[in-house]
C-alpha cells in the first residue's frame, strides 16, 4: 500500500492533502483489492477527501468508473453522489 493509500484509508486528511497536492503522489495507485483512492475515501467515510478526489476526477471520471476486484465502482460502493 502506498503512503497516499494508507493516509486515505487511515482517514488522515492533512497527510492526504500533503501527499496528493504538495508531493503529487500517484492518484492511480491501487490496493491489494484493486480499490482506488475514491474507494478508500468512501470506505473511510471522509466526505472532504471524497469531494477533493471527485473534483480531480471530474473531467474524465476514470477513478469513479474503476471497478475493484469485486467489480464494484466507488459510486456503487458509496451509493451517493458527491
Amino acid at each position: 500500500m502506498t503512503p497516499l493509500l494508507l493516509a486515505i484509508s487511515s482517514n488522515h486528511y492533512d497527510l492526504f492533502m500533503y501527499l496528493a497536492f504538495d508531493i503529487k503522489c500517484n492518484l492511480e495507485a491501487l490496493d491489494a483489492k484493486r480499490n482506488n483512492v475514491i474507494h478508500l475515501a468512501i470506505i473511510s467515510e471522509n466526505v472532504d477527501m471524497i469531494k477533493k478526489l471527485v473534483h480531480l476526477d471530474s473531467d474524465q471520471g476514470l477513478m469513479r468508473a474503476h471497478k475493484n476486484l469485486n467489480g464494484i465502482t466507488p459510486v456503487e460502493l458509496g451509493g451517493v453522489k458527491y
